[in-house]
């Protein structure tokens, strides 16, 4: 038996035996529990829950019927207010063991229902089955509806599945290994994502694109796009403005919290318009378009053609000329005259060194970190403050139901 302690990053929740930690997955904190032991180390061991002998309040029964098995999501037997507190005590945990950091938080960024808030989904396929990934494994688990993701991609999903078993399209299925598809509920898009070498009919493609009823989807083969049907983007409002996503780019799925988050953005960075700002990571302009009618010009550094190709469709839709994009990798990127603010929104592995260099030298007077890895946070925001105050750290919560972690850090130069 076991007595779980503390929150770890992962969704496992620390306990001790015979003076090891054991890192439990599906207790909570304070709860005891009977588990089997699933990896052995020499310093720690990883456990899973048998049976809790002592539940939380906090416990709740799991709405989806796949969660233990789906590798998705990790925290639905948890109630939604006690995640967000528990992430909460990770981030600072991290900020303090690994960035040196003694700070409270912000009130956190988090939506008022958990449910169905996802536009945009990756399902997977292995040629018989289409769902997500098995927990810590390859092998597809068969899902035909998931509650994290809005209705439009559940119909969408429904049709494709649906489609998928038709003798006319069996064998263009059995060629791909994802379905990836964004939705802003009135309209769906999609990607396939195929084999190496696979090159589809065009009219089979027009005919799936129809018969599902989504708007438009796109082939993806190595990396390429190799095929289309009618039209594979989906607009978005975003604080007023028209915000086109293709297919195949990234964009925030959690749409309802990410016009909060760009809103929260906006006011820490304190902006007007004489300012200039500098968005690393910038995608099709999430923040530039918005933050653009507070300022004087906003450089926008992205690294994905087709997703600066959006970014530049977005900006001539809303008849916006002060955003400037560049496609280029934020560490290749030397700034031209000063920038009086800056953005960062860098994926997992953080900011490259270089960066931090670039943002340092640029010495703007706030800088808003937009991070979703507390690990890579810590570190970053370590090395901004040799010249910056950390003025706030706010939790987001992006992801819910997940073990996944997202932020946002506002610096003052001192």
């Amino acid at each position: 038996m076991l007595r779980a302690e503390k929150p770890a990053y992962g969704g496992a929740v620390i306990a001790w035996h015979d003076n090891r930690v054991v890192f439990v997955e599906g207790a909570l904190p304070g709860e005891l529990v009977a588990a089997r032991i699933t990896e052995n180390k020499k310093d720690y061991a990883k456990a899973e829950t048998v049976t809790v002998i002592e539940p939380s309040a906090d416990r709740e029964e799991p709405v989806c019927p796949h969660f233990g098995e789906c590798g998705g999501c990790q925290l639905q037997h948890i109630r939604y207010e006690r995640q967000i507190s528990l992430k909460e005590e990770v981030l600072i945990d991290t900020l303090q063991r690994l960035g040196k950091l003694s700070c409270s938080l912000s009130q956190p960024i988090a939506d008022e229902s958990p449910w169905a808030y996802r536009h945009r989904a990756q399902f997977k396929t292995d040629g018989r089955r289409a769902g997500f990934y098995r927990k810590a494994s390859r092998s597809v688990v068969d899902v035909e509806r998931c509650p994290v993701v809005c209705d439009g991609i559940n119909e969408a999903y429904a049709s494709i599945r649906t489609l998928s078993s038709a003798p006319a399209y069996a064998a263009f299925f059995a060629e791909l290994n994802g379905i990836h598809l964004i939705s802003n509920n009135a309209k769906t898009a999609a990607l396939f994502a195929a084999r190496p070498g696979v090159r589809p009919d065009a009219e089979v493609l027009q005919q799936i694109q129809q018969k599902t009823g989504i708007s438009g989807c796109i082939v993806l083969s190595a990396s390429a796009v190799v095929a289309s049907a009618g039209d594979p983007w989906v607009d978005f409002s975003l604080g007023g403005l028209a915000y086109r996503a293709s297919a195949d780019s990234f964009f925030q799925g959690h749409w309802r919290l990410n016009e909060r988050v760009v809103a929260s953005a906006c006011e820490e960075l304190s902006l007007h318009s004489g300012m200039r700002l500098l968005d690393l990571y910038a995608g099709a302009g999430n923040f530039s378009l918005p933050l653009a009618a507070h300022v004087q010009e906003v450089v926008a550094v992205e690294a994905h053609p087709r997703t600066i190709a959006d970014g530049r469709m977005n900006c001539e839709q809303n008849q916006i000329s002060n955003v400037r994009f560049v496609e280029m990798q934020a560490e290749r990127y030397e700034p031209e005259g000063r920038f009086h603010a800056v953005l960062l929104d860098p994926p997992r592995p953080g900011l490259p060194g270089r960066v931090v260099d670039t943002v340092l030298r640029c010495s703007p007077g706030r800088i808003a970190y937009v991070s979703c890895n507390p690990a890579t946070l810590a570190r970053d925001l370590r090395k901004l403050c040799a010249g910056y105050d950390l003025v706030s750290v706010r939790l987001i919560d992006f992801f819910p139901h997940t073990f996944h972690i997202e932020s946002m850090a506002v610096l003052q130069r001192k």
